[in-house]
């Protein structure tokens, strides 16, 4: 992958995270806990959590060195170490 590509889907993959966070703070600023059962507050913060962890993984595949805060937080989210960066794109074909 040219290096251009790599940068390019950086940058789709950050919007996305940005895209991400703005939604979770107008869900929160939209219900109010009290209002919401917590089966729904769980579902929503599962499908949130999901989305952010498999970002942040496509993340690290294109940056030339990890973000050590990221790493652990993967290993937390997913019971391991995350797989090294994969720079022959074969990881998007999954």
């Amino acid at each position: 992958m040219t290096n251009n590509s790599q940068q390019d889907a950086l940058k789709r993959i950050n919007g996305w995270l940005e895209l991400l966070e703005q939604r979770a703070q107008q869900i929160l600023a939209t219900f109010s806990t009290d209002n919401l059962e917590p089966a729904k507050a769980a579902a929503i913060a599962e499908r949130f959590i999901t989305i952010m962890a498999r970002l942040l993984e496509l993340r690290q595949q294109f940056m030339k060195e990890g973000s050590g805060d990221e790493e652990r937080l993967l290993e937390i989210i997913f019971g391991q170490k995350p797989e090294k960066p994969c720079t022959n794109g074969a990881a998007l074909d999954q």
